[in-house]
């Protein structure tokens, strides 16, 4: 594949659902149809308007590895001028992470799925009761919101009658009432259906300024293990980051959810585009 554009200019790489998004925005474009889970190579000055969205610039990687936007390529140097971010070794502009979290509210909007306003309305009306009966609501709630509806059909075989509304009832108020990270996750996953995935996506969904997600493709990207101890871990993690975050002279509004929606946008693209190049070459050496 090659590395520059026929201006002379280094490509930069987008990933395939990355780019759909933001072409979708532009009724012609000189790109063909892509493949999935590809790198999508794009020229940041020739190509630098299908590098915008409506609020925000679209999060590529550079050469270099590092994630950025258009925001922060010098047209006239032809060269990238940004106070890059450090999480756990992977590397972001700032304006990469205000890009990956607007892709999510983007995203959220245009999903058929409950959106992160509902589902948390769901968590709000669930604290002002904290009955059963909301308790059931807010996880199936949690489940659409996260594609998991098998997660849900799962939950209710495995716990049937009233046990799972009771269950998870006891759960929440015990995460809402206690500030221990690993009992909560923990109290999550030894709920028969629950793995650490979705777990977290709950806890995340009732207290979003206190939890956030963790699941297969921060695992994967950033090395976080699925397990109670590597939830708190990652936890531990984000929560210095925000802190390191706010004390900056970055402008990037956040809560801990926020923040790591933003980082997942990114590492995203990676995971995504990374399994694709891994599966080819594992076909080609097994030829």
């Amino acid at each position: 594949m090659d590395s520059k554009h026929d201006c002379g200019r280094e490509f930069v790489t987008v990933n395939e659902n990355t780019m759909r998004l933001t072409l979708s925005e532009h009724s012609q474009h000189r790109f063909g149809r892509f493949k999935k889970k590809t790198w999508v190579n794009v020229c940041p000055s020739c190509d630098a308007k299908y590098l915008k969205n409506k609020k925000s610039g679209v999060p590529f990687k550079c050469a270099d590895g590092v994630f950025r936007t258009i925001e922060d390529f010098d047209q006239v140097t032809d060269t990238f001028v940004s106070s890059d971010l450090d999480f756990c070794g992977f590397k972001f502009s700032p304006s990469a992470l205000r890009g990956g979290m607007e892709q999510v509210y983007s995203e959220d909007n245009a999903s058929n799925h409950f959106t992160t306003m509902d589902v948390e309305q769901f968590g709000n009306d669930w604290a002002a009761n904290r009955d059963g009966a909301s308790a059931l609501a807010f996880s199936r709630a949690v489940c659409d919101w996260g594609g998991g509806q098998r997660v849900w059909a799962n939950l209710k075989r495995r716990n049937p009658g009233d046990n799972l509304s009771a269950t998870l009832n006891d759960w929440f108020s015990a995460t809402v009432d206690i500030s221990d990270d690993e009992k909560a996750i923990e109290q999550g996953t030894s709920i028969k259906g629950l793995a650490i995935s979705f777990a977290s996506k709950h806890l995340r969904m009732l207290k979003p300024e206190r939890f956030a997600v963790l699941d297969s493709v921060l695992s994967a990207g950033l090395g976080f293990g699925l397990s109670p101890k590597g939830y708190v871990f990652f936890l531990r993690e984000l929560r210095r980051f925000s802190k390191e975050l706010t004390k900056s002279r970055f402008d990037v509004q956040h809560n801990l959810a926020k923040l790591e929606a933003g980082i997942f946008v990114l590492v995203r693209q990676d995971v995504r585009s990374n399994e694709k190049e891994d599966k080819a070459s594992q076909k080609k050496r097994n030829s």
